[in-house]
């Protein structure tokens, strides 16, 4: 019973351990379309969360690292048109239009709190798209971000990150999460 124990503790080391590296790899380097679809596919499937409805450390690494490529903040500096570049969420003009059908799917998820959090990252992402002249035209997508968020605050996105993101002991200690 202890060894098994011990092999339990040790699995759940390396299961944090990758996920803490996808997490780094996803601030260093933004992820390319099939990395940030199969991050997706699996936080669609994830349902490990602690006893009192925290995310596990895990899930939230990983959370995290899919929040990543969503950031669009780089088309802020001065040069947007060649950070635009750089960013394959941009470059890759199929990468835009498949993560929107998969936000946008009505598939279930096995913790609908996870999917209101992408939803409301990929609403905020979508309006900030449409307020940069260097973005690709991706206007029908960009025009549904208010019904996006309107689904994300229908699954109480807010309590949901509050509860189950914000109060986990690691979020607080990660400085990059903040």
């Amino acid at each position: 019973a202890r060894h098994r124990q011990q092999v339990l503790v040790k699995m759940t080391e390396v299961r944090l351990s990758l996920a803490e590296c996808l997490f780094c790899w996803s601030c260093q380097t933004p992820l390319e379309k099939a990395e940030t679809l199969r991050l997706l596919a699996y936080l669609r499937t994830d349902t490990s969360s602690q006893a009192d409805g925290k995310l596990e450390d895990v899930t939230l690494a990983l959370l995290m690292a899919l929040l990543y490529p969503l950031d669009v903040r780089l088309l802020d500096q001065e040069d947007s048109e060649e950070s635009a570049d750089k960013l394959p969420l941009l470059s890759d003009p199929t990468f835009l239009p498949a993560l929107h059908r998969e936000i946008v799917s009505a598939q279930n998820w096995a913790n609908p709190g996870l999917k209101a959090v992408v939803q409301m990252a990929w609403a905020l992402t979508l309006r900030s798209l449409s307020n940069y002249p260097a973005a690709p035209d991706f206007g029908d997508q960009c025009e549904c971000d208010e019904a996006i968020l309107d689904i994300a605050m229908e699954e109480d996105v807010f309590y949901f990150l509050t509860e189950a993101v914000v109060n986990t002991d690691t979020f607080h200690k990660e400085e990059y999460y903040v």
